[in-house]
């Protein structure tokens, strides 16, 4: 197969029965074929291979089955819940041009991460969902090393899915992007407050790319408006804000206002709550201009669109879904 360059595989590995979901691997026969047909394909850029929930017996050789003829054309490579258990892909030596590789917390350890940054990768995209095992993140040493060692190494971390697992935070990760892409996840605080603890210098894009599949709080205090708020006013690199979640018209001024170069504000038209409640301790929130401001949708568009110094507008659900 001289002419391919991009091979993805999704093994369907959930089926209901009398007890409940059970997860199947690729393993026996299907596995052995898998591996043959990797084995003959030549000059590939782009490989995929996920949820195969393999043994760990059962991984021998299939990474040299890849790299047989594609060690030096591989640029790409997804690799989502290789391993049933916690599997470290210290076979990521056997590839020399890959920029970009995205795979399961499970499948890293401190000594993957080392040897990713001293690899060809810049890219490493930590993806979590619903087959995602209970696993440790990379001890912080590890990260901070990483840092010193590949000053452009970047990270990002993605939920994706029905799954209801919070996001596994990467603690003094180099993580620029981070993307939730669930529909059963919000974005706690707690999470907000470790958020800028560890990335505050390295954060650019944030994004919730699922309509939530309630309509959520309507109290400030069960609302996610501290979070975003907290995001906007504590990482000076952010330049996308993507939010999902209710947030009210007054916080939605207090963010354009404390990150006017943000160059993507995008909030859901049907998430935008006409009010100004926050709490009395911040004092943005108690201010007359606010209040009066965010009394209204159309005042609260004019004065983000004055404060970004261009038309903005809430989005309707049905463009958010093409996000």
């Amino acid at each position: 197969m001289p002419l391919l360059r991009t091979f993805h595989f999704t093994f369907t590995c959930e089926t209901r029965g009398i007890t409940g979901v059970i997860l199947h691997g690729t393993g026996g026969k299907m596995m052995e074929e898998l591996r043959h047909l990797l084995r003959n394909m030549k000059l590939l850029k782009d490989l995929k291979l996920n949820n195969l929930m393999l043994d760990d017996a059962e991984v021998e050789g299939l990474f040299e089955a890849i790299a047989y003829n594609c060690s030096d054309t591989l640029e790409t490579m997804e690799i989502l819940n290789f391993t049933k258990d916690p599997y470290p892909i210290l076979d990521i030596t056997l590839f020399n041009n890959i920029h970009t590789l995205r795979t399961s917390p499970q499948h890293l350890d401190d000594e993957v991460i080392i040897i990713l940054a001293s690899s060809s990768v810049s890219n490493l995209h930590i993806i979590q969902g619903r087959y995602t095992c209970n696993t440790d993140s990379v001890s912080d040493d590890a990260w901070r090393l990483v840092k010193q060692m590949a000053p452009y190494f970047r990270v990002t971390l993605e939920v994706r899915g029905h799954t209801k697992t919070p996001l596994i935070l990467q603690p003094h990760a180099p993580v620029n992007r981070i993307v939730y892409d669930s529909p059963n996840l919000k974005f706690p605080h707690e999470t907000a407050v470790w958020i800028v603890h560890y990335y505050h210098d390295t954060l650019e894009y944030f994004a919730q790319k699922r309509l939530p599949r309630t309509h959520g709080p309507r109290t400030f205090h069960d609302r996610g408006d501290a979070a975003f708020l907290m995001l906007a006013r504590s990482c000076p690199k952010l330049h996308t804000l993507i939010i999902s979640e209710r947030i009210s018209t007054a916080t939605a001024i207090l963010i354009a206002k404390s990150k006017p170069s943000l160059e993507k504000f995008i909030v859901r038209q049907n998430g935008l709550l006409k009010r100004c409640d926050g709490p009395k301790s911040d004092n943005s929130f108690s201010n007359a201009e606010t209040k009066r401001i965010s009394r209204s949708y159309e005042t609260t568009s004019e004065e983000i669109s004055k404060t970004f110094g261009k038309r903005w507008v809430p989005m309707s659900d049905k463009n958010f879904k093409k996000l």
